[in-house]
């Protein structure tokens, strides 16, 4: 589903609860030509823990 999303989008947030999932959120960005931050955030211990930012443009 995330390919698609990236197609139609610039700038396209995730947020996962667990580190391992945002290694697999990078590395599909940067197969789709994204450029990928990941950032902990802490408002949220369990279901949004992480939030992945994947650009287009590579523009923070």
């Amino acid at each position: 589903m995330l390919p698609t999303i990236f197609a139609v989008s610039k700038e396209t947030l995730v947020s996962v609860g667990t580190e391992p999932e945002t290694h697999l959120i990078r590395e599909w960005g940067e197969e789709a030509g994204r450029n990928v931050e990941v950032r902990e955030s802490p408002g949220d211990a369990f279901y949004d823990h992480w939030v992945c930012v994947a650009r287009a443009d590579g523009k923070e």
